[in-house]
């Protein structure tokens, strides 16, 4: 609120009343008025440049961790992902490749609650599920899939995740 104020409505303002005040300008108390009620805005505005500049490089900084974050946990799946696929019995493994599977689920979800709170990142890798029909194990082997391209969706509109946590 006070960005828009300062940005916005003091400058038409005194724009306002320096086009009134020019009648006036003969008037020592409105020329000084005028000038610092310029130098005044020319501050803030300067201040509120310097301002949003910070924040700028802080909300970058914050995207490049959490990147780093998010594909080290893509990595991860890819790896259950290929030891699942490559394994020859994988029905009889299925208890540790459920497990695996379900750390690594409840790893990233707490992960993005933490790291984007209320941003809805945590839901949206969530939604994942495997494809029914053909037993546990194809369904577990489908949502850990399911699961990767949230993850990437996420990792795709991670600024925006930013954005809503910090505003």
């Amino acid at each position: 609120m006070l960005r828009i104020l300062l940005t916005q409505v003091v400058p038409v303002l005194l724009a306002a009343l320096s086009t009134l005040g020019l009648a006036w300008w003969e008037s020592r108390a409105w020329r000084w008025a005028g000038i610092v009620g310029w130098a005044v805005t020319v501050v803030l505005v300067g201040w509120l440049a310097v301002a949003e500049g910070m924040e700028t490089r802080a909300v970058r900084a914050i995207i490049a961790g959490l990147t780093a974050e998010v594909l080290k946990e893509l990595d991860v799946a890819g790896g259950i992902e290929y030891r699942m696929r490559d394994e020859k019995t994988m029905a009889s493994n299925f208890a540790k490749y459920e497990k695996e599977v379900e750390d690594w689920r409840t790893r990233v979800a707490d992960m993005l609650e933490e790291k984007l709170p209320k941003s809805g990142a945590s839901p949206r890798f969530l939604a994942g599920a495997g494809v029914p029909g053909s037993g546990a194990v194809f369904w577990r082997y489908t949502e850990l899939n399911v699961l990767r391209a949230n993850l990437a969706a996420v990792l795709d509109g991670l600024p925006s995740y930013v954005a809503r946590t910090r505003g």
